[in-house]
């Protein structure tokens, strides 16, 4: 028993051995089957990794990844893929590799095409049995995006209601509120970063007609719990263009609406600018390239706030309208921040560069009549500080201004610039501006208006552009010489087709006034001028001129008139009105283009007196003139005249004579005395050398016995009593006496011959002729009568005194008693004629 006891203990013993080693085989057998899989895994990791060749994935595996990703995308939009492939890089990285990717938006269009993006797994994550994404790059993706007519951007995240309309604040939040939320989602909650390169992507743009293409497009997206940041860059351009280059960058923070917005631009042209946002849409007027930098974001409460943008303005022209000549710019630049809650634009630098236009400045602007996210008007205020205008050969030299102020309205389509006021000041000159530019299909519509309360002449003929009224800009640069020139007044239109037209008035003072080379110019003349349509007018309200022999002649209301300034010369009229002496008329009437003192034979002091003048002078302003190619014509009032050389020994009196003159001849005719003697005649001076040594004097003379014996004829005491009126004709020969003819119908003179018992009553018609020669003595070589039954005619003989000598009859009839000859001579002082008939 004791033997079997033992054997049973010693088995026993050994069951208690043997149950250990049992239950530590489980377990590894469990360990082997739970660990293997994942040794199997790290196997495959590492072989990848060694070998770097990928694994592709089984279809039925694609099928269910597509299947989580879109669950994970919770409808926003949805993915096919059209293969995957796992790849273990360097790091022990695993990374899946999808091929041929499509994103499809809701409406189940086509958004993007990625031929590969590769996924970088969390090794984390992998470690806990689950797949989280930690990166993204992407490479060669093509995008198809559209912009409706309205403005809105074909894109949606999640709904059509989401759509994000480019134009429009409250669209852009809640698209960029819309992309945040895609960035929630389970698939993506863990992504660190995406990358892209290589995108394609073509817009059709629908409100504007024009098919853009981006390539090279780069893509960085990076996130954290509390922020998203995006930069994207790329070249942008039209179809068969020079592409431009645009960089964009988005920070956000995740569970907030702030965010803030940056563009980098560089050459792109001015008009896709215009597009981008309502501060800039007057770009859209340009034809240039633009480069700089655009800077905005979105508030805690979800407001759109502050664009600030510096831009670069490339060379290139204004050119709002197709067909219309361009104005070229050099370049300049802008700095502005713009509101949208106000829709108003600060300008904080504005400047613009080129060969016609250098302009600094500053300013708002208010934006207006909003149509498509965009404004229709812009309403702006601008203080200048540097204005620069030299368009090539229209000024003589360059037109500055050192500052200003602009009120100004544009309208963009179409294009008109509606200018409010423009003040603008160099130095002392203030200068104000207002009207119209519009730019139509036909060309440019000019209508300005200008003002300045005084500026020099040299600064207004700086501003004058040299080919508007060009010859009678020259006129006023070699003939007007003033200091000052007041209310200056200009109105300028410019019409496609037509030529420039320039209605300008302006005041002058301290002038100097040239009308032609020949005469003496007017000195310290004040007046004004005016260019009204084609006819330019210079009115003299006060001047003066130095005669040529001495003495001032005032010239006030004299007026150069050039009825049309469009011919080639222009022909010009100048009324020179004139007061002075009558010496000192003369003197100038004397001068070329006149002579008449030289041509009548006569000195310019040939009477004392007063003269008031106008001379019209008609001619071509050209330099080269010769006196045939001026024509005048001169009228004058002559006062308080006293002449005694212009009937030789014959003292002339007038209070008023009227001076006419021309380039056939002068005249001057009134009532005067000659000798005392009443008259109301002309004295006629015919130019030319068949008239240089004689002058003709006709007209009225009073008849009296003194009135006769006042011009040398004398006769018997009785024979003459009462006056009456005659007509005389006074021909003049330089060198020889004064030949005169007297005839009157004796009218109011009584005569008688009382030797013989003859007498005329006063009330009696009768005819007395009489001619000879006025001097020392004077002559009467015919003298005829016939009155009251007496018909006689002969001749007189006076005596050196001028006292009747003998009269000689050849022929006498008196009544029926007597028919023969005649002669009476004189017998002395007191006594009678003696009386000697003859039949």
């Amino acid at each position: 028993m004791d033997e079997q006891q033992a054997k049973d203990e010693s088995s026993g013993e050994a069951g208690r051995v043997v149950r250990p080693r049992r239950r530590h085989a489980t377990r590894f057998v469990l360990w082997m089957m739970v660990s293997f899989p994942t040794f199997l895994l790290l196997l495959l990791l590492a072989a990848l990794y060694v070998t770097h060749r990928p694994l592709p994935a089984p279809r039925w595996a694609i099928e269910r990844m597509e299947l989580g990703i879109n669950e994970a995308l919770a409808g926003s939009m949805q993915v096919h893929l059209g293969g995957a492939e796992l790849v273990v890089t360097d790091g022990v990285a695993p990374r899946m590799r999808f091929l041929d990717v499509e994103i499809i938006g809701p409406r189940g269009q086509v958004r993007a095409l990625l031929p590969e993006a590769r996924l970088t797994l969390s090794r984390a994550a992998l470690a806990d049995f689950r797949i989280e994404v930690e990166a993204v790059r992407i490479s060669g993706a093509s995008l198809a995006l559209r912009r409706l007519e309205d403005g809105t951007l074909d894109i949606a995240f999640g709904s059509e209601d989401a759509a994000f309309r480019a134009a429009t604040p409250e669209s852009l939040a809640q698209a960029l509120t819309a992309f945040k939320q895609a960035f929630d989602a389970p698939a993506l909650a863990a992504l660190q970063r995406i990358d892209a390169e290589g995108m394609q992507i073509r817009l059709d743009d629908a409100r504007n007609g024009k098919v853009w293409q981006v390539s090279a497009g780069r893509l960085s997206l990076k996130q954290d719990a509390a922020r998203l940041a995006v930069t994207l860059s790329f070249d942008i351009g039209e179809q068969e263009r020079m592409p431009s280059s645009v960089a964009l960058s988005l920070n956000t923070r995740k569970h907030s609406n702030e965010a803030s917005f940056g563009v980098a631009i560089a050459a792109v042209p001015a008009r896709d600018v215009a597009l981008q946002s309502p501060a800039l849409a007057w770009l859209g007027v340009l034809d240039v390239p633009i480069s700089g930098s655009l800077r905005s974001g979105i508030d805690a409460s979800g407001a759109i706030g502050q664009l600030d943008a510096r831009l670069e303005i490339g060379a290139g022209a204004l050119n709002p309208v197709a067909g219309v000549p361009p104005v070229a710019i050099q370049g300049g630049s802008v700095h502005l921040t713009y509101n949208p809650a106000d829709e108003r634009v600060s300008f904080a630098e504005l400047a613009i560069d080129s060969r016609a236009l250098r302009l600094r400045g500053a300013g708002s602007a208010q934006l207006r009549g909003f149509s498509g996210g965009l404004p229709q008007e812009v309403l702006a205020q601008l203080s200048v500080v540097d204005l620069r205008v030299d368009p090539e050969g229209l000024f003589e030299t360059p037109v500055q201004f050192v500052e200003g102020a602009l009120d100004l309205r544009l309208r963009l389509d179409p294009f008109t610039l509606d200018i409010g006021q423009l003040q603008l000041s160099y130095g002392q000159d203030q200068i104000s501006t207002s009207g119209r530019v519009a730019a139509a299909a036909d060309g440019w519509h000019v209508a300005l208006d200008f003002g300045t309360g005084h500026i020099t002449q040299q600064r207004m003929l700086a501003l004058w552009p040299l080919a508007v009224v060009a010859k009678t800009r020259n006129w006023l640069v070699e003939n007007v010489a003033t200091g000052e020139l007041r209310d200056v007044r200009a109105a300028l239109r410019l019409e496609p087709g037509a030529e420039p037209q320039l209605a300008l008035g302006y005041g002058f003072e301290g002038a100097e006034v040239r009308i032609l080379g020949t005469l003496p110019p007017l000195l310290d003349v004040s007046g004004y001028a005016t260019i009204e349509g084609n006819r330019h007018a210079l009115t003299v309200e006060r001047g003066h001129l130095v005669a040529p022999t001495g003495g001032r002649i005032d010239v006030a209301d004299t007026v150069l008139v050039v009825p049309d300034i469009r011919m080639r010369p222009a022909p010009a009229e100048i009324r020179l009105h004139t007061q002075s002496t009558i010496p000192a008329a003369m003197s100038l009437l004397d001068q070329e283009p006149f002579r008449f003192m030289s041509k009548a034979g006569l000195a310019t002091d040939f009477a004392e007196g007063e003269a008031r003048a106008e001379t019209v002078l008609q001619m071509a302003l050209q330099k080269e003139l010769k006196a045939e190619d001026v024509r005048f014509r001169v009228t004058a009032d002559l006062s308080d005249v006293r002449s005694d050389v212009l009937v030789k020994g014959r003292p002339l009196r007038a209070d008023h004579l009227r001076l006419t003159a021309d380039a056939t001849g002068i005249e001057i005719a009134g009532r005067g005395t000659l000798s005392g003697v009443g008259f109301d005649a002309s004295w006629v001076q015919r130019f030319g050398a068949e008239h240089a040594a004689a002058s003709q004097v006709t007209g009225e003379i009073d008849l009296s016995e003194a009135g006769l014996a006042a011009l040398g004829i004398t006769l018997p005491r009785g024979t003459i009593s009462g006056s009456g009126t005659g007509q005389m004709v006074l021909d003049i020969q330089r060198g020889a006496p004064t030949r005169f003819d007297l005839a009157s119908d004796l009218q109011g003179m009584t005569l008688a011959i009382p030797s013989v018992g003859w007498r005329k009553a006063a009330n009696e018609v009768g005819s007395f002729e009489i001619s000879g020669t006025l001097g020392a003595p004077s002559t009467v070589e015919r003298l005829a009568l016939s009155a009251a039954g007496l018909e006689a005619s002969g001749a007189l003989t006076l005596t050196p005194e001028g006292k009747l000598a003998s009269a000689n009859f050849d022929a006498v009839v008196l009544d029926d008693w007597f028919e023969g000859a005649a002669v009476l001579r004189a017998q002395g002082a007191g006594n009678p004629m003696a009386i000697e008939l003859s039949g």
